[in-house]
């Protein structure tokens, strides 16, 4: 059989899942950024001091390696019940062996179980917890934390186009 990966990371309840996990923290991380610049002294122009940018630097780095953990985390999950259900799919149906659709030259479309894998793969209930909060040392503002970058789209190089 043949299954096309990147439709079933694009259009699964799972990925959906983990694109609406991924957007709030996202949101959650840009506003504890936006309150603890807030809380560093501030230059007379109203900036951050010059002397403060150090802090704020390491403020966004450590932000920024929050999300990219929660971002492998979720990856990893989404990444585990896709196997997991293809598996499932292979050993309910006595297939030999599944390939990436965009892995073979040609196929005969009656072999394609992509649409049956994301029918089961929605059947399945997937959830994500946040990662425990770092507090950035040295940081005044406690949970402190910085700008994340747009969420990774489902059709990543974790889950091919095709």
């Amino acid at each position: 059989a043949v299954l096309n990966m990147g439709l079933m990371f694009q259009t699964s309840k799972a990925s959906q899942a983990a694109m609406e996990y991924m957007t709030k923290v996202e949101k959650d991380l840009q506003e504890e950024l936006e309150k603890a610049i807030q809380s560093l002294p501030k230059g007379a122009d109203g900036n951050v001091a010059q002397d403060s940018m150090p802090q704020a630097q390491k403020l966004y780095a450590e932000v920024q390696q929050r999300y990219n953990a929660e971002q492998q985390m979720v990856l990893t999950r989404l990444n585990t019940l896709a196997t997991e259900t293809v598996d499932e799919y292979r050993t309910a149906h006595k297939l030999d062996v599944i390939i990436r659709s965009d892995q073979t030259f040609s196929f005969n479309p009656e072999i394609d179980v992509t649409e049956a894998v994301i029918a089961l793969m929605n059947n399945k209930e997937i959830s994500f917890k946040p990662m425990l909060p770092e507090t950035p040392q040295g940081a005044g503002a406690g949970n402190a934390t910085a700008p994340a970058p747009a969420p990774a789209p489902a059709s990543n190089a974790t889950a091919p186009a095709n």
